[in-house]
């Protein structure tokens, strides 16, 4: 049994934890003992025995000029994004070493699906999308903004199976928490907190 550190890229990144003790620990009285930047979340793993894991790498504000409005990206046309809480980290237990992926979708929980391209999931809690990487993709070509997309939801009021700006109408998700493929007919199920839920 080891431990290891998860990195991250940005200098400064403060912990998502709160800042004080609500009610002294038997153990650590008012300590706060967890102040983990990189804020790990859940993971998976991939057909190499990697472990892909949703973690901050950055500052939330910090994404890639390819996720914002502006971009050619033809994810980011339809749904700029400027600011994801958690991105990816990879470790590999044969080099003992940690791989950075920057994703413009938040990362909160993540799932593989199956596919030939080994693709993963990732739903955002604070976020309006789901987003995907597709890992294969990522391994052959290094492309950040080739292989991964995303996507926010919204009414196809012409039933034409895509988002027409002016058309249909985007609906506010207000966070998708867990993601879940379909191997029946490929689409991606995520839920949406609240009450009543969605």
């Amino acid at each position: 049994v080891e431990e290891k550190k998860i990195p991250v890229r940005d200098e400064g990144i403060e912990s998502n934890k709160p800042r004080s003790m609500p009610n002294p620990s038997p153990y650590w009285g008012d300590e706060l003992y967890w102040n983990d930047p990189a804020d790990p979340a859940a993971m998976a793993m991939d057909s190499k025995g990697r472990v892909w894991i949703s973690s901050r790498i950055r500052r939330d504000d910090n994404v890639p000029a390819f996720c914002k409005e502006g971009s050619d990206n033809p994810y980011a046309k339809l749904f700029p994004i400027t600011r994801s809480v958690r991105q990816l980290s990879v470790f590999d237990p044969k080099t003992k070493t940690f791989k950075l992926i920057d994703t413009c979708a938040e990362a909160h929980h993540v799932v593989f699906a199956g596919d030939k391209d080994e693709t993963i999931y990732m739903d955002g809690i604070r976020s309006e999308t789901i987003g995907w990487v597709k890992t294969r993709v990522l391994d052959a070509t290094g492309d950040l903004s080739a292989s991964q997309g995303w996507c926010g939801a919204y009414f196809d009021i012409n039933g034409n199976g895509k988002f027409d700006d002016g058309v249909d109408q985007r609906i506010n998700m207000r966070g998708v928490y867990s993601v879940a493929p379909s191997t029946v007919d490929n689409s991606v199920w995520g839920a949406i907190p609240g009450v009543p839920g969605r």
